[in-house]
């Protein structure tokens, strides 16, 4: 560096105010401690250490209804690929028998073993099952007559077309 002899002071002293410091400068000295020490230490602190509980984000619990033991009849949730205004459940159907995986429900007069994952408790009035609508079948053929007409004759056709409900 530069002194200027007429001001006795360096270009970083007229610019910064102060002398610029090396940078070993900037750091203290530090009492070094023997290495023999510093590995017993080491040793000590990861003897300590202990392993943390691991998470399992992959594998998730299924949500169980507190009812479903006790309920004396369910709903059945469909897998199939079902439409706007179709309902994602089915019944209420009679539950013949529990385990701890599984129900055995009664569907049209039929024993069916299913996992509970796919079962919903079902609140209803004793009134609400005698009625023929609510007498658990899954589904219906309704036939429908559709008068249409072809575009290569005018001869009225009638076609029967089935719908589920």
């Amino acid at each position: 560096m530069a002194i200027k002899e007429d001001l006795n002071a360096t270009a970083a002293e007229m610019v910064y105010g102060t002398g610029i410091r090396l940078p070993a400068e900037f750091f203290l000295p530090s009492n070094e401690v023997a290495s023999s020490d510093f590995v017993t230490r080491l040793r000590r602190r990861v003897d300590d250490m202990k392993p943390q509980q691991v998470t399992r984000h992959g594998a998730r619990k299924p949500f169980i209804f507190k009812e479903l033991w006790s309920s004396p009849h369910v709903f059945l949730r469909r897998y199939a690929i079902r439409g706007p205004s179709q309902p994602p459940y089915d019944g209420p159907f009679e539950v013949v028998e529990r385990d701890d995986k599984s129900f055995v429900i009664r569907i049209k007069d039929r024993k069916v073993r299913v996992s509970i994952d796919r079962l919903k408790p079902a609140f209803v009035i004793a009134d609400d099952l005698e009625r023929p609508e609510n007498s658990g079948e899954i589904a219906r053929e309704v036939v429908v007559e559709a008068e249409t007409r072809t575009s290569q004759n005018d001869d009225t056709q009638a076609r029967r077309t089935p719908f589920t409900t």
